[in-house]
Parts: structure tokens; C-alpha cells; sequence
């Protein structure tokens, strides 16, 4: 009933490190394996310096300084057909998304925000129209050794995509 308005905009501002969003009209739940395709209507990302766009997710602080993280892939497009997978290590989730909790500061400054951050640079893509993220939560839950492994995980939820280096979407010529 809140999508896409839980996705896009800024990140729910009562999120902290150690307390997460968990308002459906802020996050949204993609579940185990699920994914999520989002677009940006009139603009594109771009790669400029550092950081192109940020993904929030609900990741938090517990317990002794554990990381409560449910990761997802990211895959990018220029037209929502040909998909560039950013390339992530699945033992310490390096380049998914839902692993750095959000600070509920500026979510236009990525180095206080929190979320994580994802750059275009090395990437083979310029612009992105369109974002997939993909829960690869099983990863941590099918390995009790992994160092995030908790059993109470229930998949990636989204609580907000901010485009850091945009510009307007080139007009489509027919």
C-alpha cells in the first residue's frame, strides 16, 4: 500500500545505528530471495566523484556490537533489460547493500549517513536508469559460522535509495 513512496526519498529520520525503521510507510520488505526493481523516473545516476547513489536498508547494532545484516546484490541498467551486477564477497558482504546501518543523518553526505554506497566508477556503466536488488540473505543463513549468521533473518527491507550524482534523463528519441 506504500509503494514506491517507502523507497524513494530519504531514509526514515528515527532510524538509528542500534534502532532500525521497521514502519511499512518507510521501508520496504522484499523477503527471502525476493528482489526489487526500482527506476528513476526523470533523472539518471551518474558516475561522478566518489559515491553515485546510496541504498538504505534496516541493518542495526546488537547485542555485543553484533551486526544484524540482510544483504542484497545489486544489478544496474541504462534500460531495465541489460543488467550490470556490481560484484560483492560473500563472506564479508562487501558490495551488497544492507550492511552498514543508517545514521539518520544527511542522506546526501554517504560518509554520515550510513547505508552503502555504490559507484559507478570500474563498473562499465555511466548512467543508470534502473536499480534491481536482489536478498542474498541465505548466504548468512545457511552458514551458522558466518559472522553475521543470525536464524531470526527474514530478507532485505528497504527503507530508502538516494541518487547522489544525478542528472536529467537524456530525451528519448523514436
Amino acid at each position: 500500500a506504500f509503494f514506491p513512496s517507502n523507497v524513494f526519498g530519504v531514509p526514515d529520520p528515527r532510524a538509528t545505528v542500534t534502532a532500525p525503521s521497521v514502519d511499512p510507510r518507510e521501508i520496504c520488505s522484499i523477503g527471502l530471495g525476493g528482489e526489487l526493481v526500482i527506476g528513476f523516473k526523470d533523472q539518471v545516476v551518474v558516475n561522478g566523484p566518489g559515491v553515485d547513489v546510496v541504498v538504505y536498508e534496516n541493518a542495526f547494532i546488537y547485542g555485543n556490537d553484533r551486526l544484524y545484516a540482510e544483504p542484497a546484490r545489486v544489478e544496474l541498467s541504462r534500460n531495465g533489460v541489460d543488467w550490470v551486477r556490481v560484484p560483492f564477497d560473500s563472506a564479508t558482504l562487501e558490495g551488497c547493500i544492507g550492511v552498514t546501518p543508517t545514521t539518520g543523518m544527511d542522506p546526501f553526505d554517504p560518509t554520515v549517513s550510513g547505508g552503502d554506497g555504490i559507484d559507478l566508477e570500474g563498473l562499465n556503466i555511466d548512467s543508470v536508469k534502473y536499480i534491481k536488488l536482489v536478498d542474498v540473505s541465505e548466504i548468512i543463513l545457511n552458514n551458522s559460522d558466518h559472522m553475521y549468521y543470525d536464524p531470526t533473518l527474514s530478507g532485505a527491507d528497504i527503507d530508502a535509495v538516494v541518487g547522489i550524482n544525478t542528472a536529467v534523463k537524456p530525451t528519448e528519441t523514436t
